[in-house]
């Protein structure tokens, strides 16, 4: 899965883009390296819409949007319409090729794969979370 979007929000969007996009986010976690990929980390956190966005940089490189996270109750959807209440029957439906039952169980989805994917989590085959991620490579 290269490509998906949760109002218009995409992986590798700048952060400006974004900010033209959704707007300032109500927090944020405070660029920190991370030791396992040397790349520096900040969350985004927007609360009226219950995302968090994981940005991502390389030493002065432009943040990107390297994650995305919606928790419940959110009215955001996917491209696919997608959105926190969804049944776990229209997700497998909308998401029947890329799905990889390799990777999921009865509480969650995969569609891709958990480094470059969507995963869906589900309670009572109501859908609760969805988190996006793409492996982004950064060049300086």
């Amino acid at each position: 899965m290269n490509f998906e979007t949760i109002f218009g929000i995409s992986n590798g969007l700048t952060a400006n883009e974004l900010i033209k996009l959704i707007g300032n986010p109500n927090e944020k976690s405070g660029a920190e390296e991370w030791e396992s990929d040397g790349m520096v980390h900040d969350t985004w956190k927007y609360t009226k819409k219950n995302i968090e966005i994981g940005m991502i940089s390389h030493e002065n490189s432009d943040q990107l949007v390297n994650s995305i996270l919606v928790n419940s109750p959110s009215n955001a959807k996917t491209s696919r319409n997608i959105g926190i209440g969804s049944s776990i029957d229209e997700v497998r439906s909308k998401y029947a090729k890329e799905i990889d039952i390799s990777q999921s169980s009865e509480n969650s989805l995969v569609a891709g794969s958990p480094f470059g994917g969507i995963i869906f989590t589900f309670e009572n085959k109501k859908l609760i979370t969805i988190f996006i991620r793409v492996f982004l490579i950064i060049n300086d």
